[in-house]
């Protein structure tokens, strides 16, 4: 039924290795009613609420929260009513928030994490967008590789269903729209793990792993507009459609065997005479992947929880 104030019987610490704190407090409670059990126990006043700071007649510690509570009797003689409540403060950090009690997996927050994906791509360009090329125009092969990293962020979080139609339908798709303050076309689903799982006797629910890959450039692809073939300047409508390109001939007069900088119009792009490299598609490229919504995805935040900035 109720229980009387708790009073505190010892308190411990440790030292963890890494120097965190951990302490161990026992409070005798003592019931009104034989059939009063744990929970009345831990509900005592004096026993501290699930993350309060430590606090034991002088002593304190504003950084180690209550994490963990176990009731047992003191002993099984005819009292019954005499329990024991330890409570386990730590400065240990968690995984997650647990700023209010969970019934369910499906209350459960998402668990997010990130990290940096390796790639390398071949350097057209330094960092002042001039082509890498020799004194001739002609790019080095094989092509000078830099690292190409990826941002990447993996969400866990748990739903009633899923729809496998729609998982198939968002398969190695950009956002269509903004999504955690990234534009369109910046966030790439990249991958979408699931597992049936329960709770209970049988309540199932669906545990869901989110990866996404973002790049801020968009994931388009740039290509330079270089090629074997320029058009023919003295070609004109209604001349035969074979003669509107030309094979592009080195100083031998023979077809050169390195792709050459061409201009829009299908010209050469001398850049040893002011001329700058063209991009095919400019500014963003040609948009390969397909979009769809990524905030439709089952449990997916937006904004992301947590302190992002």
């Amino acid at each position: 039924m109720t229980a009387g104030a708790a009073t505190r019987r010892s308190s411990s610490i440790r030292w963890t290795r890494d120097w965190h704190r951990e302490y161990t407090s026992i409070y005798q409670v003592i019931t009104d009613d034989l059939d009063d059990g744990p929970v009345t126990a831990t509900n005592a006043t004096g026993i501290p609420a699930y993350g309060s700071s430590y606090s034991w007649g002088n002593d304190s510690d504003q950084w180690a929260f209550a994490i963990e509570a176990n009731a047992s009797l003191v002993s099984e003689d005819n009292t019954r009513r005499q329990w024991y409540v330890t409570i386990t403060h730590s400065t240990q950090p968690r995984l997650r928030c647990a700023d209010v009690q969970r019934n369910s997996p499906l209350d459960e927050p998402p668990i997010i994490s990130g990290s940096f994906v390796q790639f390398t791509k071949p350097a057209e360009e330094d960092k002042d967008g001039d082509p890498i090329v020799n004194v001739c125009d002609e790019p080095f092969i094989p092509a000078v590789e830099i690292n190409d990293s990826r941002d990447s962020l993996v969400i866990e979080i748990n739903t009633a269903n899923i729809n496998l139609a729609q998982r198939a339908d968002a398969k190695d798709k950009v956002n269509s729209g903004t999504i955690w303050g990234l534009g369109p076309r910046t966030v790439l689903l990249k991958q979408w793990t699931w597992r049936k799982m329960s709770f209970g006797v049988c309540n199932e629910f669906i545990n869901h792993r989110y990866e996404f890959e973002i790049n801020t450039d968009k994931w388009n692809h740039k290509l330079h507009n270089v090629g074997y073939r320029h058009k023919n300047p003295f070609w004109v409508c209604g001349d035969d459609p074979e003669e509107q390109w030309r094979t592009i001939l080195d100083g031998r007069d023979q077809p050169r065997h390195l792709p050459t900088p061409l201009k829009l119009d299908g010209s050469i792009n001398d850049l040893q005479c002011g001329g700058t490299p063209v991009y095919l598609k400019d500014p963003d490229g040609f948009e390969i992947y397909k979009e769809y919504d990524l905030t439709t995805l089952p449990g997916i935040p937006d904004p992301l929880p947590g302190p992002f900035a």
